[in-house]
């Protein structure tokens, strides 16, 4: 084995091994355009052909593939709502009475979260309620849509 083929092949080893650290579909590109020169150096082209190769398959595999890859699977995972995000629907608690404009406390699952009435209503300890938004560290609630009549 040339020392051409084992450069070429540890940018393969070192690409594949970045892009499953990263997964950005980069690293990746790279990988393969540096397997297309080591074909091309197995087919004894010149140091410079194997380098136009590289990069030459690394660019266009970039271009034409990277985005419409990128939106298949990210297509195919849905974003799930994280961190404060998550509790938005959620049932809360009323564990202090409060007025408008003054913030109380609700209870989120198992937190106790300073919270606002979204339509300015007075709430009252134990009612039921429904996490409308997240603004900041505080819930803006709103009776729960099945205790209304």
């Amino acid at each position: 084995m040339t020392g051409q083929a084992i450069v070429w092949l540890v940018i393969v080893g070192v690409g594949i091994v970045a892009e499953l650290l990263t997964t950005q579909l980069f690293a990746g590109y790279l990988a393969v355009g540096a397997l297309v020169a080591l074909g091309a150096g197995a087919a004894g082209a010149s140091e410079v052909a194997q380098v136009v190769a590289f990069a030459a398959a690394s660019v266009l595999l970039i271009v034409f593939t990277r985005n419409p890859l990128r939106t298949i699977l990210y297509r195919s995972t849905p974003l799930r709502p994280m961190n404060a995000d998550a509790l938005v629907g959620q049932r809360a608690t009323v564990t202090t009475v409060f007025d408008p404009p003054d913030t109380g406390q609700v209870r989120i699952g198992g937190e106790i979260w300073k919270a606002r009435g979204a339509d300015g209503t007075r709430l009252a300890a134990g009612e039921p309620m429904t996490v409308r938004a997240i603004e900041g560290v505080t819930a803006v609630v709103e009776p729960r849509a099945a205790d209304r009549q």
